[in-house]
């Protein structure tokens, strides 16, 4: 019962999260074949600084799929989302509680607190790794869509 409860809790946080992530990471490998076209372009640019080194060591990556992909999600969007929905988790079912008035329900359960926290924070790291591992499998399995195969093996590096 708890575990169900918890999960009701933060089911709809975790179901946004999972689609937003989902979205994000087919987005990524959607627009592949645009960044492509666009890398030409990035030897023109005459910006100096941190930002200038960042837009070209972003260009090298995006030389070849894998590097796209890697810059792209593991390095920017993933970690950055993955932090937020992970925030929104925990504080969630805090506030939705104080506002409802399921805190006095909760309280009155025949559970220590110390099992409900636990049960809690158990559902929330699950919830946060499907949406950690959900999406970062979608990317090989979008990526013959557009004609690239991710070097999971050493005999695919040279594919691109």
């Amino acid at each position: 019962m708890l575990w169900y409860k918890a999960w009701l809790e933060t089911r709809w946080r975790f179901l946004i999260g999972l689609a937003l992530l989902i979205c994000s990471a087919a987005a990524i490998v959607i627009t592949y074949p645009k960044v492509v076209k666009l890398l030409p372009l990035v030897p023109s640019l005459e910006v100096s600084g941190e930002i200038g080194r960042r837009i070209r060591e972003s260009a090298e990556l995006s030389r070849e799929y894998r590097g796209y992909v890697w810059s792209q999600w593991f390095r920017q969007n993933m970690a950055q989302s993955w932090t937020i929905f992970a925030v929104l988790l925990g504080t969630g079912g805090l506030l939705s509680q104080a506002a409802g008035g399921g805190a006095l329900f909760t309280l009155s359960l025949p559970v220590s607190r110390k099992r409900l926290a636990g049960i809690r924070a158990a559902t929330g790291l699950g919830e946060l790794l499907l949406l950690a591992f959900v999406p970062s499998i979608l990317l090989p399995l979008l990526s013959p869509a557009i004609g690239q195969r991710p070097a999971i093996s050493p005999s695919a590096r040279g594919h691109t």
